[in-house]
């Protein structure tokens, strides 16, 4: 892995795109959808007319959120209930793109009461967030960030928040009843904070320098970090965490540029790629062991997110923390 991909890998929801598919940028038309089940078995997440879909959030329900790419590259929002896909933008997406091409509308999270946090590329490309709920966006705005990305949204109504400020900095914050709490790993350069489960529990990912080549998750229980490491990875990221405590996230072998997932449940770890991708992540798991994720092609476009129905073929290990 190259050392300048690590800046564009701390870049929120560029993260998982520049580790998977090195100096690209972020964008749905590179990845291919899939619900994966506790079984191993993948079904696409495939919006009709789209040429790439990102589903980042699963809810207990089964209810699923995120984002596709249109034939012109532009970002639409999306949610798939009981198999029927709506698309959602917000009223204020310009049309502008950031200094990375990204436009239009994303969803990041869900929760079980279907709200969902997400964020929208405005004028000028500046990056906002917001709440989407019974058809209705608030915004989640963090004074001095140009770029502010809701990421996971609890039962609870707590969100975690990744920003990003004109000085490059990238502070991460829990937004809990309109306090703003910073999450930071300890002595760390920068932190990425993802999902956050109903007890509180957050997950994420962070590098100890601004140079780093390796890049360590993150476990934050009642306050307190546990480092998460993937044996023989460069890089590890954990994207969610289920109320038992299960996770999912994605590793980088050393001395490799390509991306697996993995999830682990009931202290068994289980490393997965999606049939015909070059690369893989999972960015969700709800409470029933469903997976969503990407599985990410080499190009930078493609027709169709097909997945195979059959048996992923995973690869299961014990697992020690």
């Amino acid at each position: 892995m190259k050392r300048s991909t690590l800046a564009a890998v701390l870049t929120p929801l560029v993260v998982i795109v520049s580790l998977l598919i090195p100096s690209q940028p972020a964008s749905a038309q590179e990845g291919r959808g899939y619900l994966r089940q506790p079984d191993g078995h993948f079904t696409a997440i495939d919006v009709p007319g789209a040429v790439g879909t990102m589903p980042m959030g699963i809810n207990n329900r089964g209810d699923i959120a995120g984002s596709y790419d249109d034939s012109s590259g532009r970002s639409h929002a999306f949610t798939l209930r009981n198999g029927h896909y709506t698309t959602i933008d917000h009223p204020n997406a310009t049309g502008d793109k950031t200094p990375y091409g990204l436009s239009g509308t994303l969803f990041s999270g869900i929760n079980d009461r279907g709200e969902i946090v997400g964020s929208y590329v405005g004028h000028a490309g500046r990056i906002h967030g917001f709440r989407y709920s019974h058809g209705a966006f608030t915004p989640i705005d963090v004074p001095g960030a140009q770029e502010v990305w809701p990421f996971g949204i609890n039962n609870r109504g707590q969100v975690t928040v990744q920003t990003v400020r004109p000085d490059g900095s990238q502070p991460q914050y829990l937004l809990d009843a309109g306090h703003y709490t910073p999450i930071a790993f300890p002595g760390a350069a920068y932190t990425i904070a993802h999902r956050i489960n109903d007890h509180g529990t957050i997950v994420g990912d962070y590098v100890d320098t601004p140079d780093a080549t390796t890049q360590h998750a993150f476990i934050r229980t009642r306050g307190t970090y546990t480092r998460f490491d993937v044996p023989g990875a460069a890089y590890t990221g954990i994207n969610a965490t289920t109320n038992r405590g299960d996770l999912v996230g994605y590793y980088v072998p050393e001395n490799s540029e390509t991306g697996h997932a993995f999830i682990i449940t009931a202290g068994k770890f289980t490393t997965f790629d999606a049939p015909g991708a070059a690369g893989t992540t999972a960015f969700d798991i709800n409470d029933k062991g469903q997976t969503v994720g990407t599985g990410f092609t080499a190009s930078k476009s493609f027709s169709r997110a097909v997945i195979s129905s059959n048996a992923s073929g995973d690869r299961h290990t014990p697992w020690l923390p």
